[in-house]
Formats: structure tokens, C-alpha cells, sequence
């Protein structure tokens, strides 16, 4: 109980000195301070370049003025486009080629996560899961199926309206 007691008689100590520490008084009256900060930009451009010359990381530091014209907003959200065929994100390899240019030669689809083999044109192959991206057209891997696999595509019909497209590709006997 002691312990506990100097401990803590201590930290009011402390505490109460660091307060006393921590209390600054204005060294300028007020108005010389509202009077300091009124200014043209020229003048505040030359008071920080005279400011950097004079302190102790003179000839260190270079003077830098950010222009944030034509740049983007780092802090804006990103937004996709809402434009059929356009890719959102990166491009994958199997994105580039049309459905109708690619191969399913093989399918493990009886498992927890299924998964599928498919031969670009190339001759180089690729596994797929579900929801994996493939086709041109923003399609993607639908449902993984016993010797085949689904695949819808997004297209923009005639009057301006999305549609999606569901196309199966069957296990090749090459």
C-alpha cells in the first residue's frame, strides 16, 4: 500500500511541475501578432525564404511551392468508369483475347474451390477460378462445371442499356 502511495504521490509531482513547465506567456503583445500575420502572398513567400536563410538549416533546405493546377486530388476517392468494355482495374493476360481465341482443356471441379485450365493463343495456359476475369468484354468466370465452365460478358445494346451475354465453354478434345 505504500508503494502505491509514493507511486502515486509521484505522478501528482510530476504532473503538477511538468504543468508549471508547460505554461508559456506571449513574449509579443497581441496586436503586433494579428499585425505580423496580415500580409500579401509575395511578402510571406519572402519572409519563409528569409525565415530558411537565417535558421539553423540554411543552405540545407530548398524553398518548394506545390502548384496543385491540372494535378489530381490524392484525397479524392478513386471512381471506376461507367463504360461497358472498358477493364476496371489492371489488365489480366486472359483479358486480351476474345472467348472464341481461348481453350478449356482441363477442369478440377468436384473440390471446394473449383478450378480450370485454359490455353490462350499462345499455347500458354492459365487457371482460373470462379470470378476470375477473362474475355475482352469484361466477363467473367461464372461457374465452374463438370467438363465445362460458364462465362458472362457485359456488352451495351442498342438503346444505351447494359446487357450481359452468358456463353459456355466445353472441355476441348485436342
Amino acid at each position: 500500500m505504500k508503494k502505491l502511495m509514493t507511486f502515486f504521490l509521484c505522478g501528482l509531482v510530476f504532473t503538477s511541475l511538468y504543468a508549471q513547465e508547460a505554461i508559456v506567456e506571449p513574449t509579443a503583445p497581441a496586436e503586433e501578432i494579428k499585425n505580423s500575420e496580415v500580409h500579401t502572398q509575395d511578402e510571406s513567400k519572402l519572409t519563409s525564404a528569409a525565415k530558411v536563410e537565417e535558421g539553423p538549416l540554411a543552405g540545407i533546405i530548398e524553398n518548394y511551392s506545390y502548384n496543385p493546377s491540372g494535378r489530381k486530388d490524392p484525397f479524392l476517392p478513386y471512381q471506376l468508369k461507367d463504360v461497358v468494355g472498358d477493364t476496371y482495374g489492371p489488365e489480366l493476360p486472359l483479358q486480351k483475347y476474345d472467348l472464341d481465341q481461348l481453350r478449356l482443356v482441363g477442369v478440377i471441379w468436384d473440390v471446394a474451390n473449383p478450378k480450370a485450365m485454359i490455353m490462350d493463343a499462345s499455347q500458354k495456359g492459365h487457371v482460373v477460378k470462379v470470378n476470375d476475369r477473362i474475355g475482352r468484354n469484361n466477363g467473367y468466370v461464372a461457374r465452374i462445371r463438370e467438363g465445362e465452365i460458364v462465362v458472362v460478358e457485359s456488352f451495351k445494346g442498342l438503346d444505351g442499356k447494359t446487357m450481359y451475354q452468358t456463353q459456355v465453354m466445353k472441355l476441348s478434345s485436342e
